[in-house]
C-alpha cells in the first residue's frame, strides 16, 4: 500500500484544528480514524482510556462513521469519558486533520494494512496499535510508533501513556514520516508493483 504525502498544514491551522477541543495545557489530543464497526475495536480503545484515570490528561477525537456510532457514545458515557470523546463524524479531510494529533490510535482486531496508520505516519503522527497481522510490516515497535498485544485493553492503555510522552512521540513522529518516505508512499507504491509484473513477464 502507499497514500499520497499529507497535505502540509499552514502556520496557525494545526491550532485552529485543535481549538475544537477541550485540550488544558498538558491534555494529549489523541486520534481514532475508522468506520465506527464492531472490528475496528473503538469498544477495547474505550476501556483502555478509562483506565487512565489521573494518570494521563488526554482527550479522544473519533473520526469515522457507522452502525456502532449510537452504542460507542452510550459506552462513553458509562465509563465516564463523555468529556473526553468528541465524535466527529464521518471527515472526507481525514489525511489532513491526522496532523493536528499527538497520538494516533488503532485498537483493529483485523485489518490489511490499514491505510489510516500509513496516513498517520505521513502526517509524522505516530500510532498506537494492536499487534495484529501485517501490523510489523508498518510499525516498528518503539522506533516509529508502539504495538501492543491483541484485544488486550490494558495492553493499550500502557503503550498510550508510553507514547504520550513528549520527547517519545516526537522522535517516533520523526521515525514514522522517514519509514513514510522510504516504503510507503504512492511512487514507491507503483514501482513495487510494476516490478512484481516485470518479473512475472521475463
Amino acid at each position: 500500500n502507499g497514500v499520497p504525502r499529507a497535505p502540509a498544514l499552514a502556520a496557525g491551522e494545526r491550532d485552529r484544528l485543535r481549538a475544537a477541543f477541550p485540550l488544558e495545557p498538558g491534555t494529549v489530543l489523541l486520534g481514532a480514524v475508522g468506520s465506527l464497526i464492531e472490528r475496528k475495536g473503538h469498544h477495547v480503545l474505550f476501556e483502555a482510556l478509562a483506565s487512565l484515570e489521573g494518570r494521563l490528561a488526554f482527550h479522544l477525537a473519533v473520526a469515522g462513521e457507522g452502525e456502532r456510532r449510537a452504542p460507542l457514545e452510550a459506552l462513553s458515557a458509562k465509563l465516564g469519558l463523555a468529556s473526553r470523546v468528541t465524535f466527529l463524524g464521518h471527515r472526507d479531510d481525514a489525511a489532513r486533520w491526522i496532523g493536528c494529533l499527538d497520538l494516533h490510535v488503532l485498537a483493529s482486531r483485523l485489518e490489511g494494512m490499514p491505510l489510516c496508520v500509513l496516513e498517520a505516519m505521513a502526517a509524522g503522527v505516530p500510532s498506537v496499535a494492536f499487534g495484529i497481522d501485517g501490523m510489523d510490516e508498518v510499525i516498528e515497535h518503539g522506533v516509529n510508533g508502539l504495538i501492543a498485544e491483541p484485544a488486550n485493553a490494558r495492553a493499550l492503555a500502557e503503550a498510550i501513556v508510553l507514547g504520550a510522552d513528549t520527547a517519545k512521540r516526537r522522535a517516533m513522529g520523526e521515525a514514522a514520516r522517514a519509514r513514510y518516505e522510504e516504503h510507503f508512499t504512492l511512487e514507491r507504491m507503483a514501482r513495487g508493483t510494476e516490478a512484481v509484473y516485470e518479473e512475472a513477464l521475463a
